[in-house]
């Protein structure tokens, strides 16, 4: 990783340091801010050939150095318990994570500080999975034991503040069941409308045939 970039008489910088931290995945400013200037620097850095050009006027030559760090940090375990969890969904600003678990004797829903890490508070009271973020991260649904959709509204703070949950209402018929790996449903951006994918019977499913090309066929008669 890129931790330092020094340049010295380039094009028009004479002189210039960039102390850079973990992170950083886009480089943006003004127009003329110099962003061509830095991406030139990265490009000689790589590798790349120049000619007398990039010589700052005046100046007998121009330097370019960098420093980089080579280790990345080590990985480390975020949760680690004898437990089943499973369904861990980001709230939308990364702060929480929403997830099941299974360490009170049944599948309940838990959130947990992301960033930074750290507290944990059980959602759900009576069974609950498939934990899902409102888009704008004030409510967190989930679906009760007895096919209910949740929603509890979640108040801003430097700690999880959620409200006791509330159902919405009752899922007309049975979620695809894939595991219960995958969230079989999800949240429209206004909070106000949801899709859900529900296992049809399969007496009642309907035959499409998709015919390609078939003025080809009408040429034949």
């Amino acid at each position: 990783m890129l931790t330092h970039l020094q340049l010295r008489d380039l094009v028009l910088v004479d002189q210039a340091e960039l102390e850079l931290k973990s992170g950083l995945t886009a480089l943006t400013g003004e127009t003329g801010a110099g962003k061509s200037i830095v991406v030139d620097a990265l490009l000689l850095i790589a590798g790349g050939r120049a000619g007398g050009d990039i010589v700052r006027q005046g100046a007998e030559r121009a330097e370019v150095a960098a420093s980089f760090d080579a280790l990345p940090p080590a990985a480390e375990a975020w949760l680690e318990s004898p437990y089943v969890e499973r369904q861990g969904r980001f709230s939308p600003d990364r702060r929480w994570m929403a997830y099941t678990s299974n360490e009170s004797g049944r599948m309940e829903v838990y959130v947990r500080g992301f960033m930074p890490a750290g507290g944990k508070w059980r959602v759900s009271i009576d069974g609950g999975a498939s934990p899902v973020w409102r888009p704008d991260g004030k409510e967190l649904f989930f679906i009760s034991s007895d096919a209910r959709l949740m929603g509890v509204a979640v108040r801003p703070g430097a700690e999880f503040d959620g409200a006791s949950a509330a159902p919405l209402f009752r899922i007309p018929g049975e979620l695809l069941d894939v595991g219960g790996v995958v969230t079989q449903y999800d949240v429209a951006p206004d909070g106000q409308s949801f899709l859900l994918n529900l296992d049809t019977p399969s007496e009642s499913l309907r035959l499409i045939t998709l015919v390609t090309n078939w003025t080809s066929l009408l040429r034949k008669r």
